[in-house]
């Protein structure tokens, strides 16, 4: 648990920095305008957040937190190994692959955050974060709601001609809206709030939900359903006397779920509607995941590192459908991901976290009746979380609030009245008078200057890779040889821009640079195909290269037909 007097302050900070990464976006200045830039302040308010950790932790209460302890630290230190253990470079893996940055900063990152606010003790605390996800998704509202009447406020390369919020992609603003108009069902539900807040809800609930069929996401409506549902739960159960009501309303919303799953198989009366040929896309992906897994059950193949060993991975059904030139640098959904990344150990260590927090559901459900919308709200969030990352990608926009929600769903628990089952009051707020409001106490100069020192460390150890984004951008703008060459291999290195750069050289005809870099790229990364691929595709290829180069795409695209040899 935290000192009273630090809880105040860190809910603040994490709120601030939640919102602010989800609705970073870099468009004006990065070749990735999304993942990049919500990593750098991921890291900022993470270090933040330990910093004050480590200055306001209570030890006579770590008892209380040891079986949670365990498995945090036990995620982190198999996620260290599998990044150290990597077939990639031990950077790529630390900070993720380009377009996704999944590496062990991310995940270090989201289980810090997730520790520090299952240490609430506060329901003011939880307050303060479901505003924090409220004003997000407002923002992600309006500005959809002007892209759709063709006023676009981000610079974006919109290939998918639909709304890309501040995620840059259509699934992930779907489910984000999917969460979000869950969040307003529960909302409406609730007693503690006036006609008139309730009205303004409701209206913004209707311009989400038309957002989220405007995006063609089917993430989107699952994630709405599911959060619904579940606020609908805890209420009949918090208002209905009969518990047959409760039970048929249970089973019934079981059953659709089943139809609708089966349907999505293509098995069952709803195969037709429900069922896209993406879900048979993701089967693909799912399995080579699970035989990334299996090959290297004890270290994975490194953090955020699927996409180098997809095409070693996957079967051979996967050449029929999506094709032998489709590949992906996802495995599509969180739990195989990680599997895939760190094998048994990181997977483990991943689902025990999720116990943790399904047990405290269970307890709260146990003690408490009531329909407290704070809690409904958090059980509903982080339920919808869970739904869409079985079928999409940990995008750090949307998982910031999976990690944050889990965690809070922790903490409050903890604070709930053991003998009268509800929430308490009890950390750094003060109560003025009754229907006055709150305020906290004042921080400590201590807990201040800790926020910042790790404010600023983790905002140096970020700042690299979207630095070289920068850079790279900039350079690209430039027209200067000289300054593309110092981009290439700027730190971070990425084999995305070093390939990139060997293709411009070659269409610019600079040959011998271009094998120059060529050549390093294969050096610095032998085992990703792209290497080898862009080698390639260089003019006036020895005989001898060629075969050097068709012996490497052989063996790390095995079942390929275009790359068989005889050897």
């Amino acid at each position: 648990m935290l000192k009273p007097q630090i809880e105040a302050p860190l809910a603040k900070v994490i709120g601030v920095g939640a919102f602010i990464t989800t609705i970073m976006v870099g468009a004006w200045w990065g070749t990735d305008p999304v993942n990049v830039p919500k990593l750098f302040t991921l890291a900022i308010m993470a270090g933040s957040g330990l910093g004050i950790l480590l200055v306001g932790f209570n030890k006579r209460s770590l008892r209380a937190s040891r079986g949670l302890l365990f498995a945090v630290m036990s995620f982190l230190i198999f996620s260290l190994v599998a990044t150290i253990f990597s077939t990639e470079p031990v950077v790529t893996s630390f900070y993720g692959v380009f377009g996704r940055n999944n590496g062990f900063l991310s995940y270090f990152s989201f289980v810090i955050l997730f520790f520090l606010v299952a240490q609430f003790q506060d329901t003011y605390s939880v307050k303060i974060l479901l505003k924090s996800f409220y004003f997000a998704g407002l923002l992600n509202v309006a500005y959809c709601a002007l892209s759709i009447l063709g006023v676009e406020l981000i610079p974006w390369n919109n290939i998918f001609n639909t709304i890309l919020g501040t995620f840059g992609n259509p699934n992930f603003i779907g489910a984000f809206l999917g969460m979000f108009a869950s969040y307003l069902f529960g909302l409406l539900l609730s007693k503690e709030y006036d006609l008139k807040s309730k009205a303004f809800n409701f209206i913004v609930l209707i311009v989400t939900c038309y957002e989220i069929l405007y995006s063609n996401a089917i993430q989107g409506i699952v994630v709405t359903a599911i959060g619904c549902a579940v606020a609908a739960f805890f209420f009949i159960r918090a208002n209905s006397k009969s518990k047959f009501i409760l039970v048929t309303y249970s089973f019934s919303v079981l059953a659709v779920s089943v139809v609708s799953a089966l349907g999505a198989l293509q098995i069952g009366p709803l195969a037709k509607l429900i069922y896209k040929p993406s879900v048979s896309l993701r089967g693909e992906y799912w399995q080579a995941g699970l035989n990334m897994g299996f090959d290297r059950p004890f270290f994975g193949v490194g953090m955020d590192s699927y996409g180098a060993w997809f095409r070693q991975s996957r079967d051979e059904s996967a050449l029929i459908f999506p094709g032998a030139d489709t590949t992906s640098n996802a495995a599509h959904n969180v739990a195989l991901d990680l599997f895939a990344s760190g094998g048994f150990p990181l997977l483990i260590s991943y689902l025990a976290i999720l116990c943790f927090t399904l047990l405290s559901i269970y307890r709260v459900m146990w003690r408490m009746n009531q329909f407290d919308v704070a809690f409904v709200s958090l059980v509903s969030l982080w339920i919808g979380f869970q739904a869409q990352s079985v079928i999409s990608i940990n995008q750090i926009g949307l998982a910031i609030w999976g990690w944050i929600f889990g965690g809070l769903i922790i903490g409050y628990e903890r604070a709930l009245n053991p003998k009268e089952g509800t929430p308490v009051t009890k950390s750094g707020y003060q109560t003025k008078s009754a229907g006055k409001g709150t305020v906290k106490q004042v921080s400590q100069p201590s807990t201040v200057l800790a926020g910042f020192v790790g404010a600023l460390v983790g905002g140096l150890i970020a700042l690299p890779p979207l630095a070289a984004d920068i850079n790279w951008r900039a350079a690209l703008g430039s027209g200067s040889q000289e300054q593309l060459e110092k981009s290439l291999t700027r730190f971070p290195a990425s084999p995305n821009r070093l390939s990139e750069g060997v293709k411009i050289f070659s269409q610019n005809n600079l040959p011998d640079v271009a094998r120059k870099y060529a050549i390093t790229l294969t050096e610095s990364y032998p085992d990703n195909f792209i290497s080898w691929a862009t080698y390639a595709q260089l003019v006036d290829l020895t005989e001898a290269e060629k075969n050097l180069i068709l012996k490497n795409l052989s063996r790390l695209d095995p079942l390929n037909p275009k790359f068989i040899t005889n050897d």
